[in-house]
């Protein structure tokens, strides 16, 4: 694409960026009423607390790396 004015072009190659980012990032979680480290029932979000969340990250993260 041809642009006349430099600022077009990179606005154009901003929003091309944007849309290549959004595409390649993961899909969220579906909600399944169940906390994701627990199994407790919750009736909103993933975790029931804070513990939790950050339990199921460090699981998560070794098994990245397989540590775990």
């Amino acid at each position: 694409m041809k642009f006349a004015d430099p600022n077009d072009e990179a606005s154009e190659r901003e929003q091309q960026y944007l849309n290549i980012a959004l595409e390649s990032r993961p899909s969220p979680k579906p909600f399944t009423g169940f906390c994701s480290y627990c199994k407790d029932a919750i009736d909103k979000g993933h975790y029931c607390d804070d513990y939790c969340r950050s339990c199921d990250e460090k699981h998560q993260r070794a098994k990245v790396f397989n540590r775990h």
